[in-house]
């Protein structure tokens, strides 16, 4: 059912940004970049961590639209596919004899993978023609989540990937953005996101993006004399 909505609301949203592309005003372009995610805070145990989240890299790509409201702020809706994560460290596993003695001591880890729609909402105050600050909402729909083990003390099977399943697909964030334009249809963009929802009871979500974004030419429109 939530493939049937995923594939019904997407082209829906494309459409909307279509046209709202082609009102005056606006303008609309595509954005690629890298991204470098975590989640928060790491999972603690009677003041011991027992898991520690690091960053990963990933990408992200994706379409916007820019709406001018005044000469200082404009609003950009995006649609964009991230794919993004988490590393996962547990120190010091240890497998013991029968005996007591240590057979083995190492680390757990593992990249937890994420394929992200995500749509967010900034609204641009621009400090001069070429420079912005911004801040708006972010909605996230986690479409396959995989934990990719790198090193597991305990794995016999010698199992590479785990597909998860039962996990929370729905996020939310506050998104705090900037960008210098370099030329009339190419800028540098930063963004850092921070969730607002608390996924499988504690986990949010934090990244920061870092890319550019070429700004399309409308069909049809007509030069100034």
């Amino acid at each position: 059912m939530k493939k049937i909505t995923l594939l019904i609301v997407l082209p829906l949203l494309l459409t909307s940004f279509n046209l709202i592309g082609q009102i005056s005003n606006t303008k609309s372009g595509l954005k690629v970049g890298v991204n470098y995610a975590q989640f928060t805070p790491d999972y603690k145990l009677q003041n011991i961590k027992l898991i520690d989240y690091r960053g990963k890299l990933g990408f992200y790509l994706g379409y916007f639209t820019n709406m001018e409201l005044n000469e200082k702020l404009k609003i950009q809706p995006e649609l964009l596919f991230s794919f993004q994560g988490s590393t996962v460290i547990i120190k010091d596993v240890t497998l013991t004899l029968p005996d007591g003695s240590i057979y083995s001591k190492s680390d757990y880890k593992s990249n937890i993978n994420e394929s992200t729609i995500v749509v967010p909402i900034i609204l641009q105050y621009y400090l001069t023609n070429n420079f912005h600050i911004g801040i708006g909402p972010q909605f996230e729909y986690i479409i396959i989540s995989k934990e990719k083990v790198i090193n597991n003390p305990l794995n016999v099977l010698k199992v590479k990937s785990i597909y998860y399943y039962d996990y929370h697909k729905f996020n939310a964030a506050i998104s705090f953005d900037s960008s210098y334009k370099l030329t009339d249809n190419l800028a540098i963009n930063g963004r850092f996101c921070f969730g607002v929802i608390k996924r499988d009871s504690y986990l949010k979500t934090s990244a920061l993006n870092i890319g550019v974004e070429y700004q399309l030419k409308k069909r049809g429109a007509s030069h100034k004399k």
